[in-house]
């Protein structure tokens, strides 16, 4: 197949975001961001949002000490989408100086089990780069704590690349057929669904995407010229994503790696 890049698509979708505030009746969907400390997961939360309400660091401890939740109503009339309440997760990130991997894991499990009933969609955040062995043992512990394997789950997951702003297109195709291929991201790998873009032509998406956050502001006016349209295109196709197949698993008493569907 050959390659595409599904932020240098335009899709139709236009959303309006409100206050925190929810009534009885409106569907709460509930997305947790999870990677590495330093991929980016709190600056993606920014940017989908618009705002600058998560913390952000280029440390390598991390600033989420705890989870956070980012509340928005988002209301759309594209395919009868209408006021639907997400909450943002904001993660602890893995891979931590100061904790473990399963100490971090733990923190996360119990906090998303005292605080959601069920879980929507699991965004996996990793930093443009090789998959060392230490980000490799976070990526194993991240699909099974979700039990992201399971052909019913998988659906569930979205691999975001960050940081890949400046990267070159042919860099970038490279590595995206390589994270394809990657021996773990393999596992999760998924087809998630067919939609049609501005042309009118219907299309298949993965799970799979590379996107560049740079701070607009601290650009000229021409270099932000050019990166404003991608970001924008990656901020509709990450939406677009999450707007769809958002069927809840819930996490049960003897943990989230024998979490259940919800029907």
């Amino acid at each position: 197949m050959s390659f595409f890049s599904p932020t240098a698509i335009e899709f139709n979708i236009n959303l309006n975001f409100s206050g925190s505030r929810y009534t009885t009746g409106e569907r709460v969907l509930n997305v947790v961001f999870v990677g590495p400390t330093g991929a980016g997961k709190s600056r993606l939360i920014n940017f989908l949002l618009g705002s600058k309400l998560a913390q952000t660091s280029m440390l390598t401890t991390s600033q989420t000490k705890d989870i956070h939740f980012y509340t928005t109503t988002v209301t759309s009339q594209e395919d009868g989408i209408d006021k639907w309440v997400y909450n943002l997760i904001d993660t602890q990130g893995l891979c931590d100086t100061a904790m473990s991997n399963d100490d971090v894991r733990k923190v996360i499990k119990k906090s998303i089990r005292q605080q959601v009933k069920h879980l929507n969609r699991v965004v996996i955040v990793l930093p443009h780069g090789r998959i060392d062995p230490l980000r490799r043992e976070a990526l194993e512990t991240l699909i099974a704590m979700f039990d992201l394997t399971r052909k019913t789950r998988c659906d569930k997951a979205l691999v975001v690349i960050t940081k890949c702003d400046g990267v070159k297109q042919s860099v970038l195709e490279e590595m995206y057929n390589d994270m394809k291929k990657d021996r773990t991201l393999s596992k999760i790998h998924f087809i998630t669904y067919a939609t049609k873009i501005s042309t009118g032509e219907s299309i298949c998406l993965d799970n799979i995407c590379c996107v560049g956050l740079p701070d607009l502001d601290s650009l000229d006016e021409d270099l932000a010229a050019v990166y404003r349209p991608k970001m924008d295109r990656s901020w509709k196709f990450i939406w677009a994503t999450l707007l769809y197949h958002n069927e809840g698993f819930v996490p049960i008493p003897t943990g989230l790696q024998k979490a259940c569907l919800m029907q």
